[in-house]
């Protein structure tokens, strides 16, 4: 159930999915949504995994103390919802609202999903494809 009570329904199981190292994970924000996934044996294990061969990995929200609790974003820039920075262990906390740096991409919440969307259409599929899909929703400002 989400922040919002709003029902979601995995089609697999955390256990049975192999990420690959050309795989981005994003992880989503939400507060209870954020302890569950941080509470998650299998989860975690597949962020080190991942984070070894330095896959993409994306945060936005509350999100991104995941990694940040592991170490993952020592000496690296990174944002996240105003207040959470102090997980981010080792971080450069920013001010932008998406940060890319290395292999990771975060945001900081709500108001900045769109950019953060657009941010990882870019990653995946080019600033040509990105800038098109954002025109077509009335969408300016791509990162």
């Amino acid at each position: 159930m989400g922040a919002h009570h709003i029902p979601v329904v995995a089609d697999v199981l955390l256990t049975d999915i192999k990420v690959n190292r050309e795989d981005m994970i994003v992880l989503p924000g939400g507060g209870v949504g954020v302890q569950n996934l941080a509470a998650s044996e299998p989860l975690i294990g597949l962020l080190k995994e991942h984070q070894s061969y330095k896959g993409l990995l994306a945060a936005i929200c509350a999100g991104p103390t995941i990694p940040g609790k592991l170490g993952f974003y020592k000496d690296i820039k990174a944002i996240c919802y105003p207040g959470c920075e102090g997980d981010l262990l080792g971080a450069v906390i920013s001010r932008e609202d998406v940060v890319v740096h290395r292999n990771f991409i975060t945001s900081r919440g709500p108001g900045t999903s769109l950019a953060f969307a657009y941010k990882l259409l870019e990653m995946v599929k080019g600033a040509e494809t990105a800038k098109k899909v954002s025109s077509g929703m009335l969408y300016n400002k791509v990162p």
